[in-house]
């Protein structure tokens, strides 16, 4: 008995999902084989399981690999009869073109022959002038003939030469629609107690599904709201309309867990080298092929939707965390998406995360400061994604975010501070070539960073500058002073927090010189 068993759950993993089959079937005391058929070949043949309801026992399940093919249902064979017409005609024109032509040339052969004897029968007054313009006015009028059929004829060939390449692309459309698909049947053996109806349930893994997250992030100047976004991809071959629809972080690859080795380290041989890439080929050949590992399969299930949310309200799904550390998200409401290879957003989640702003500028690169937040991720795990940043209702920008684990800090949302002003401004720049640095050239540099602040509060700003930094022992870089100084100096990197009260400014002023051999070539140049 072949019974219809409709989708109804759907658990999306980040590379494949778990698809739930449902359908009952009227049974009679004894024994009863049930086929469910057509299911897509993107199912994994070893994943397919079988639970249900009713007072029967299931004795076996049995997958089967099947193959259908597909005819175009419109007749082709007039098209071919058409076709096969149509080249005999061109075959007929393409002898007719070929007299023509020879006609032509015969016709050139005479006359060439006539003129080159012409003279000599002339002499021997065995013709006359008349002749010569007879055979040349009757020549022009065959050629002229000749011409014109040939016309007509290469025109007719063209005709049907379009048609034949008309045809020809009608039947190529036609062709691929021919096709074969493959699918799956599964027959279960079913010993019914008594007289009733048992409902199965069929669930199988299914490449061709995946899902990746997106994420708007709405920053504030003390708050951030994170809204997680699944972008779901359908390419199974198979319509989940009106399914219960759960996303889970999981991926349905094996985990393997390595034991450690010894590394071992030796001289470089090219013929020892050469020796062990030999062996090594050897034995890729002679290895058994590995046995595929069982995918990680993730049980799915559904949890009772939540009570219906007032209007206009946005619901999100219900989210949970296995033992394991994977999250899950059970979507409230019935779902559909088309296998049709596009992404379909589901919203996921939406909350509130602590958060502070920060302000920023690398004085030597940057022509303004920006601010960002800082934020302190909650107990969900943020996968890498895309994102989509708003200052409120505005766009501020588009970026990508790492993978951030449960209440790590994280930084987001950088855009200009309007409201904050840095100025880098050299204040000296001076040479010397005499008295102690004779031999030597020195540079010495001097330069002011301001900060002023138009915020209606306190900020804190962290600002970075460099100086140059040398490797080469004929090069010295020495730093002078800094006021302040900095909180980190670093391979020429100087860094400051500066705490700045509203409506005021602050300067950081430093100067260093650079000491060379005269003969020593700076590069890139110094500033």
């Amino acid at each position: 008995m072949e019974i219809e068993a409709s989708i109804s759950r759907v658990a999306v993993f980040r590379n494949g999902a778990r698809v739930t089959r449902i359908g009952s079937v009227e049974v009679e005391p004894g024994d009863l084989k049930v086929r469910l058929g057509g299911i897509s070949s993107s199912a994994i043949e070893d994943s397919f399981r079988v639970d249900g309801h009713g007072k029967a026992h299931i004795a076996s399940l049995d997958v089967q690999r099947k193959e259908r093919l597909f005819e175009p249902k419109e007749d082709i064979d007039h098209i071919y009869s058409k076709l096969k017409e149509l080249r005999r005609r061109l075959l007929a024109l393409d002898d007719e073109i070929e007299i023509e032509n020879l006609r032509i040339s015969s016709m050139q052969q005479l006359l060439d022959d006539f003129s080159e004897n012409y003279g000599t029968i002339l002499a021997a007054n065995e013709t006359d002038i008349s002749q010569l313009k007879n055979i040349d006015s009757k020549s022009s009028e065959v050629k002229n003939k000749t011409r014109k059929k040939l016309r007509e004829l290469r025109k007719k060939r063209q005709e049907i030469q379009t048609e034949i390449e008309i045809l020809e692309s009608e039947i190529g459309k036609l062709d691929s629609k021919r096709k074969t698909e493959v699918f799956y049947d599964v027959d279960i053996d079913l010993e019914a107690e008594e007289k009733g109806t048992i409902q199965l349930e069929l669930t199988y893994q299914t490449d061709g599904a995946s899902w990746s997250p997106s994420y708007d992030v709405k920053v504030g100047r003390n708050s951030c709201r994170i809204r997680r976004m699944a972008l779901i991809r359908n390419c199974t071959g198979e319509d989940w309309k009106d399914v219960r629809l759960r996303v889970s972080t999981a991926t349905a690859t094996p985990a393997h867990a390595i034991e450690g080795t010894p590394l071992y380290i030796t001289a470089y041989d090219p013929e020892d080298a050469r020796a062990r890439k030999e062996r090594a080929k050897r034995s890729m050949k002679m290895a058994p092929a590995a046995a595929a590992e069982p995918e990680a399969l993730e049980k799915s299930g559904t949890a009772p939707p939540p009570s219906p949310p007032p209007e206009l309200e946005e619901t999100f799904a219900e989210s949970s965390e296995t033992v394991s550390g994977i999250s899950v998200y059970d979507v409230p409401d019935t779902t559909s998406i088309p296998p049709d290879d596009e992404e379909h957003p589901i919203a996921l989640s939406e909350e509130e995360l602590d958060s502070s702003t920060i302000y920023y500028w690398y004085a030597d690169e940057m022509v303004y400061v920006v601010a960002q937040n800082e934020v302190t991720n909650g107990s969900q795990l943020i996968l890498p994604g895309e994102v989509k940043v708003y200052e409120g209702n505005d766009l501020v920008g588009e970026t990508s975010i790492p993978q951030i684990a449960p209440h790590e800090s994280f930084k987001i949302g950088t855009r200009i501070a309007n409201k904050v002003k840095g100025e880098k401004k050299l204040v000296k720049r001076d040479i010397q070539k005499s008295g102690l640095t004779r031999g030597k050239i020195q540079q010495n540099y001097g330069y002011t960073l301001i900060l002023e602040n138009f915020e209606k509060k306190r900020i804190e700003v962290a600002v970075k500058d460099r100086v140059p930094h040398s490797l080469n022992p004929s090069i010295e870089i020495e730093v002078l002073e800094t006021v302040p100084q900095p909180k980190k100096s670093q391979l020429g990197i100087l860094e400051w927090e500066l705490k700045i009260k509203e409506g005021t400014s602050k300067s950081i002023e430093y100067a260093y010189k650079v000491t060379w051999d005269k003969e020593t070539v700076i590069v890139p140049p110094l500033p």
